[in-house]
């Protein structure tokens, strides 16, 4: 900058807008490989949620609630949705409008099993679904004892999470780490 003048040269505002092209361009990158790991975790904790909320209702109304699956495949990723409370005729469909689909509400998640090599459950192959409660559907009794099984959930870049029940209504979360379920 020349002595005696106010403000800055062509030149200098040049490289300081360089610098912050370069920035923003490296944090658009940071911050979408984040989204995908943000809705993956969404997904896992809504339905984690929908678990609990299921679990209530059946204790509440001392009734049995069922959440139900349907799933369309498409190689190792699947899509499609989940219906709580299919039997007690209030089928809505979650996530999203009824029937709406889980990559719908949640971009680029699917129910899958992404880059994980084992099962969440016993640490042995994977299964054939990315569900395994017996029928694809979760039920609990008017105890709030269900059927056992995982849900996987996997996302473009190949992460994997699963929700596991037990049948005392216990809910566990696994996130595939590359090499294991943790």
């Amino acid at each position: 900058m020349k002595q005696g003048k106010r403000g800055f040269t062509l030149v200098e505002l040049m490289v300081v807008f360089s610098i912050l092209g370069i920035l923003a361009a490296i944090s658009v990158v940071n911050i979408m490989d984040a989204l995908e790991s943000y809705g993956l975790t969404m997904a896992t904790r809504d339905f984690s949620s929908l678990l609990r909320k299921a679990r209530s209702k059946a204790i509440r109304e001392k009734r049995t609630v069922v959440i139900e699956f349907e799933l369309s495949t498409a190689g190792r990723d699947f899509d499609g949705n989940y219906i709580f409370d299919a039997e007690g005729g209030d089928k809505r469909s979650i996530p999203g409008k009824d029937y709406g689909s889980l990559s719908g509400r949640y971009k680029g998640v699917r129910f899958g099993f992404g880059k994980a090599k084992k099962s969440a459950a016993s640490g042995g192959n994977l299964p054939a679904s990315p569900v395994t409660f017996q029928g694809k559907r979760v039920s609990f009794n008017p105890m709030g004892l269900s059927n056992s099984g995982y849900v996987y959930f996997a996302n473009k870049k190949g992460s994997a999470a699963a929700v596991g029940l037990i049948s005392t209504g216990v809910i566990r979360f696994k996130k595939w780490n590359g090499s294991a379920w943790k």
